[in-house]
């Protein structure tokens, strides 16, 4: 039976409430595809929820989400929360063979916690295992081997290279005035780039980013913009500077593939499209990214084929090698009939004359 909360739990809530509606005013939500009617609706919650608790939301606040020191958002703690509840309800019915007594459930907060299981990508693993039945049915022993197996593979899997880790720069942090200024530029490099006016928008997502470097938003629009008159290098940069910011953001990952489209680097593309889908949680997205793989596996098949084909080709045709087979004219043969040859060395000897 489920439990009101707690005062001190209650006013924590509120606030972390109010902390998601601020980051979907500050556009972290656009990969949602929340519509401006929506978005005026959030702002309207948000200021009747801040009348509500008497406090401005402020990330420096007491009573702002926190795991060991570290802010995590109230979608870290749902995610989490869901997880945690559905290990927990998988093992309910579990009963020990020797007493036939109910097993108590081993809490992970019981053993020290390395750093791997505060990064959302940890969580969004645990998820992941949980859905495909990794600690269906185990005891308390097994759950807790499990459980650190889990853990030593996401190290591995997710633990940045020493190179990473010594070029990436610390990024200033904007003060709330810049990130106001810097998110009005964005909505107005949003308009220019609906109108088609993707260098001016340019300009702008350069101006926001410039205020705030933390949004990774602004980088992907930017790149976006970049890719729509074909600089792709530097719409490339862009998407990597916003996986930089946040390693888990689905759209960089799946435009970073569409630009490798665009330069036929169709491997690369298919494996950053799909890292994109490992991470998205929004059903467009999803769709988008299972379109692009199929277009790109589509692609890659055929550029093999013709690969395949070309090497086919037979040769004696000098540069005309591509033209081996044309409309189903062995060239090739033509060229090597004696009577044929003979036709041609007497041209040439009339164009001497």
């Amino acid at each position: 039976q489920s439990k009101m909360a707690s005062k001190a739990t209650h006013d924590q809530l509120c606030y972390a409430f109010l902390g998601y509606l601020n980051e979907l005013q500050e556009g972290k939500g656009n990969e949602l595809e929340i519509g401006t009617e929506e978005l005026e609706g959030f702002e309207v919650t948000a200021q009747c929820l801040t009348q509500a608790i008497g406090a401005e939301y402020d990330k420096a606040s007491p009573l702002a989400l926190r795991v060991r020191g570290e802010k995590v958002s109230l979608a870290d703690v749902f995610n989490a929360g869901i997880a945690a509840l559905e290990i927990k309800a998988s093992k309910s019915n579990k009963t020990s063979p020797e007493s036939n007594k109910e097993i108590p459930t081993k809490e992970v907060n019981d053993v020290e916690k390395k750093p791997i299981e505060s990064d959302p990508r940890f969580v969004k693993f645990i998820e992941s295992l949980t859905k495909k039945g990794y600690f269906a049915g185990t005891n308390e022993k097994e759950y807790a081997m499990r459980y650190q197996k889990a853990v030593t593979a996401a190290e591995k899997k997710f633990k940045p290279t020493k190179t990473a880790e010594a070029k990436k720069a610390p990024v200033a942090q904007p003060s709330p005035e810049d990130k106001k200024n810097a998110e009005a530029i964005k909505g107005q490099a949003n308009k220019l780039m609906a109108g088609g006016k993707h260098e001016e928008a340019i300009g702008l997502y350069t101006e926001a980013i410039g205020l705030d470097g933390t949004n990774p938003v602004y980088f992907v629009n930017r790149g976006v913009a970049l890719y729509k008159i074909h600089k792709y290098e530097a719409a490339s940069k862009d998407c990597n500077e916003a996986i930089g910011l946040d390693s888990t953001y689905a759209k960089a990952w799946m435009r970073l593939g569409q630009i490798q489209m665009a330069q036929e680097k169709l491997k690369e593309a298919i494996e950053n499209i799909k890292k994109a889908l490992s991470f998205s949680n929004n059903a467009n997205t999803t769709r988008a990214c299972e379109k692009l793989i199929h277009r790109a596996t589509e692609r890659l098949a055929q550029m093999e084929s013709e690969k395949a084909e070309a090497k086919q080709t037979p040769a004696g045709l000098g540069g005309l090698e591509g033209l081996g087979n044309l409309g189903g004219l062995d060239l090739a043969g033509l060229m090597n009939n004696p009577m044929v040859q003979q036709m041609m060395n007497n041209m040439g000897k009339a164009l001497t004359l």
